[in-house]
Order: structure tokens, then sequence, then C-alpha cells
């Protein structure tokens, strides 16, 4: 997160903040005025803003004044703008909060239209009509910030359409946002929403809160969009000489009438985001979605649902396991694989006791083509496609002995098995999932170049953007030669008193030379793709070290836990950074290969 703006405002600094006389509107109004700034507390209800402007003078904040204002009514709309325009001249800051709920668990047009009419409609009209009073001199730009929800996540869409046209954020437009809300709308008439799979249906029958969140949800995935597609707008038209922020946040599942205060944070703490991003306006955030100051996914990140299909391989525990029940978490319906039938039934049948019915097992032996195909053949049947691959089945050579019988194993499970099960599954992984099919592999830092002597091969491996298959096929097999020649430390590869001296003994020579391998067998597979663009297939594929995880391939002498483990490969797999598609990860990190 970038480095917080230097006060920039005072007294003279004018925020309008809508639906204010309660819950979160009136936490942000007294967070703003108790740094100073000029606050106009807005509310549908005359009597009850006043009520809270009275609230608000009795503890001191003198720097509040209210104007009445429906957003659902366009006549109210223009009445606040004019005031404005005639007491202040100009604004700084809006904040979009008011918001309804569907209060009735029926979902019809009479219930759900006025949640739509105030969530998103309320909110465009608010902003179109305030905009051309947003000051030209605000310091770092003028800002508008939208309050949303992690129920306008993507996830809870199953419309892939949508899915896929409002995760790419940087081309979407209000008309779009319009008529996803219309679509919406018309399927609440025809009763067609379960159909339409918007939204996610099913999640909302099972809350406590029924299908009244229904609507709420579709009006949240609005105005997320919409904030794009103004930030879209605005950039579009440079010449105004006008620069405005836009953002979208989540507040938290905040304590107040609407969730009949069920919610688990203070209003204090609910206002914090939004109220900092009124504040500090980083930039390297603008047009995105935020909670907890931070943007955690991007909007075009949400883009998963029950629909979306996971492969996980080598996970009936360990790392592996950890990967598939932090996945499931997500509403993603996973694939547990296992070499093991017995032991990965035992897995499933673990997940399921935790709430996770989302899970399904076919065992898979990564060194047998066999049983990749009979999976490949399975996942066709069962599901059509699949749109993330996460090859994480890894051993180690149990044997301080270095033979071909002790080393062979570990390079045909590391790398030839992931090869293998990754060229079988390509032609199953989906051409429409949202920012491209995912292919993770899990290596290792013992698989970074430092490790190996060999300087040619080094100076190959180290250019990335030139690695073909065939060389690291060539580098594998080299190695197994040298183990039969009993040459290996002469032929540096890997750096063979590296593990001489560890508590692992020369064990782990072989595990080092198989993650050196499939490091660079991930380069070499992106440049493979990005070569071939006229498949009409985007294909991210990434290599990732999850850490020093307890898992039983070290002993458990790791210092991570599986779910700490677990996060940087789920991380990849949910958000494919573009910036780091074909390369080296850790902690959320690309490193150096």
């Amino acid at each position: 997160m970038g480095k917080e703006a230097e006060r920039w405002w005072s007294k003279g600094t004018v925020a309008v903040v809508t639906g204010a006389n309660k819950g979160l509107g009136f936490g942000i109004v007294r967070q703003l005025a108790k740094e100073g700034i000029t606050v106009v507390l807005t509310a549908r209800d005359a009597t009850r803003g006043n009520v809270a402007l009275e609230s608000l003078k009795s503890q001191g904040l003198h720097n509040v004044n209210f104007h009445p204002l429906d957003v659902a009514s366009q006549e109210s709309i223009l009445a606040l703008a004019e005031w404005l325009h005639k007491t202040y001249g100009g604004i700084d800051i809006l904040i979009n909060n008011a918001g309804i709920a569907n209060p009735d668990n029926d979902v019809t047009l009479e219930t759900v239209k006025p949640a739509l009419d105030t969530n998103y409609f309320g909110v465009k009209n608010v902003t179109k009509a305030l905009i051309p009073l947003l000051r030209d001199d605000t310091p770092g730009g003028a800002r508008v910030i939208v309050v949303a929800s992690i129920m306008g996540q993507l996830k809870h869409i199953e419309n892939k359409d949508y899915v896929k046209t409002l995760s790419d954020r940087e081309h979407i437009t209000e008309d779009f946002v319009d008529s996803f809300v219309n679509h919406y709308l018309k399927d609440v008439v025809d009763g067609s929403q379960k159909e339409g799979g918007w939204p996610n249906w099913s999640d909302w029958v099972n809350l406590p809160y029924g299908r009244s969140v229904e609507c709420y949800a579709v009006s949240k995935v609005a105005v997320v969009a919409y904030v794009s597609a103004l930030h879209n707008t605005l950039v579009a038209q440079p010449g105004s000489g006008k620069k405005i922020n836009v953002f979208s946040c989540c507040p938290g599942f905040v304590a107040t009438d609407i969730n009949n205060n069920r919610g688990t944070k203070t209003v204090e703490e609910g206002a914090d985001t939004p109220v900092w991003l009124a504040l500090h306006s980083p930039e390297e955030g603008v047009g995105k979605f935020w909670t907890e100051r931070k943007p955690p996914y991007l909007f075009s990140s949400m883009w998963w649902s029950k629909g979306t299909v996971a492969v996980v391989t080598g996970a009936n525990k360990g790392l592996g396991f950890g990967i598939v029940r932090q996945l499931a978490k997500e509403g993603i319906t996973v694939v547990l694989t296992a070499r093991d039938a017995t032991r990965g039934n035992v897995a499933l049948e673990s997940l399921k006791s935790q709430g996770l019915h989302n899970v399904n097992f076919h065992p898979l032996d990564v060194a047998s083509q066999e049983s990749i195909l009979a999976l490949a053949e399975w996942l066709h049947k069962t599901y059509g496609g699949i749109d993330i691959l996460i090859n994480n089945a890894g051993i180690a050579n149990p044997d301080n002995n270095v033979t071909l019988e002790t080393v062979k194993p570990v390079l045909d499970t590391n790398y030839f098995g992931v090869k293998n099960v990754t060229k079988a599954l390509l032609p199953l992984l989906r051409d429409d999932t949202p920012g491209g099919a995912r292919v993770i592999v899990v290596a290792s830092i013992l698989g970074q170049l430092e490790h190996l002597v060999n300087k040619d091969y080094v100076k190959t491996l180290s250019d990335r953007e030139h690695i073909t298959e065939d060389f690291v096929d060539s580098f594998v097999n080299h190695y197994l030669k040298d183990v039969v020649d009993g040459s290996e430390k002469e032929g540096g590869c890997p750096n063979w008193t590296d593990w001489v001296n560890s508590p692992f003994g020369r064990a782990l020579e072989s595990y080092s030379v198989s993650k050196v391998a499939v490091i660079a067998y991930v380069s070499a597979l992106h440049n493979t793709l990005v070569a071939q663009p006229g498949s009409g297939k985007k294909i991210n594929v990434f290599s990732c070290c999850p850490g020093f995880v307890a898992t039983d391939i070290n002993n458990n002498m790791g210092t991570k836990t599986v779910e700490e483990g677990a996060d940087t490969p789920v991380w990849l797999a949910l958000h494919s950074p573009e910036e780091g598609i074909g390369k080296f990860w850790t902690e959320r990190k690309v490193v150096d290969f």
C-alpha cells in the first residue's frame, strides 16, 4: 500500500455523506467531522436527520450541517445539488453510503426494485448530479467513495457471460452495468433468477436472511462495477482539467439495522476504510474495491463460483490437503487427487465433516500415464472442463544413498509427473475462465539456480524467455546419467556440497534438481503458450514456493503451518497476477529463479 497523503484537509473542505442519520453513515460523518472537515449529513427523513445533527453537536461537532436527501428521488437529488452549490460553491468528498435490503424473503419486483433504485440507481444518480460540484483544486483530486459489500464479489454470480464481462474491469461501461441490473429485474418478473444464474441463488436460500439478500448482492455487484465504469469514463476524459478519484469498499460486517445488529464490527470500525479512502485517496487503488484499507482482491479476480473446477494433485494430506480446503472454502468445486484411494477417501470425508461438500475425489498416480489419462477422461465426462490445476504432488529421496533406483522416482514424480499431468489436462482447461485458466506448480526455493554449480546450465536456465521443454528434459536426463556414472559432483548439478552438510544429507540432491526443473518447465510452458496465441485459450502458469511447511516430506521440521503454506498457491490460482505469469513466486511476490 502506498504512502499516506499528508494532511490536506481543513474546515474549508466539504464532504457529503448519504444515508447518514444512523449506523455506518452516522459513524462516517462523525469521523470526518472530528478531522475538522465540514460535513453535510443527509438522510431521507428530515426529523431523524436533525436528531442526528443535534447528537453530533452535543459531542462538540459543530462543523456538520443537514440537508434532506432521498437518493431514489431525482427531485430530491437535484434539490441537494442546488443547495450545495449555493451554500458551498463546491464539494471535495462524496461518500455514497445510503443503502437498503429487501425486508421480505419473498422475491418479487415490488420487494426488490426499491433496493436496486436505492443501492445502484440512487448511487449513480447522486454521483452524476454532484460530479459537477466536485472541486478541481482539491489536493490530490476530489474523491467519490461508494460503500459496497463483499456480497458484491463476482463469485456470487453464476452467469459466466456476466462474470467474464465484469471481470474485464478496464472496459466495463455504465450502460453495461445498467443492462446487468435491468436483466436481473426482468428475471425477477419472470421468476427465473435461479436459471439466470445471478446471484448464486442457493447461497441465499440457506442463510438466516433467506432470499432477501439476493437483490442486495446484485446491487452491490452493480455498484462495484459502476465504480470501475465511472473510473474508465473519467480517465477517458482527461481534458476536463478536474481530477476525481473513485473507490468502492466493504466496511465489513458492521452491526447496524440492515442486518438486525448481527454484525461483528462496531460502526467506528466499519467507518475506518471509507474515511481513510476519502482522506488518503491511494493512487494505486483508484477505481478498485477495498476493505480493511487495502484491495485484498481485485474486483476482476472475484470471478469464481461453485461452477469453477479446480484439480489438486497429491492432496490427501499436508500442503495439498490445505490447498484443497482453502479452495473449497471459497465455494469452488475441488477435485482432490491422491495415489492411495483409501487415504484419498479418508481425506474427502474429513473435509465433508467440516461442511465442505463441494469436494470430490479421484485416484491419481502422477508417475503413471495410465492413471493420468483415466483422470483426464473422468474430468471430461464429469465436468466437461476445468479452470484451475495445482500440481502439488511431490516426494523426496528417502535414502541418503544416491543411486538411479533412489532418485528416479523423485524425478518421475516431481518433474515428469508434473509435465505429464499438465500436458494431459491442458486440453480440458476452459477457454471462458475469466482472466484465463490457471496452472500452478508447487516448487521450492531449493529449485533456485544458486544451487547449481554448472555454469552452462545456469546461463541457459537464466534466460527464462528462451527456455524450452526439450532443454529442461535434457537437463534432468543429464543429471540421471551423472547419477549412473557417479559424477554428480563433477557435473555441478546441483551444488553437491550443499546437501552433504545438510541435516537431510544427499537425499535432498535429487529433490533440488526436480525443483529446478519444474520452475524452468513453467517458464518453458509459458513461452510455448505465448507462441501459440491463435488457440483462443488463455492459460496463466506460475511456479511457487510455499515456504518451509511442516509436512511429512521434511519430518515435520518446517516452520510454517499448512494453512500458511497454502496461501501463495491458492492466491495465485484465484488472482492470477498478469505481471507474474511464467515466473517463480513466494509470499505472494515474484522472486529470482
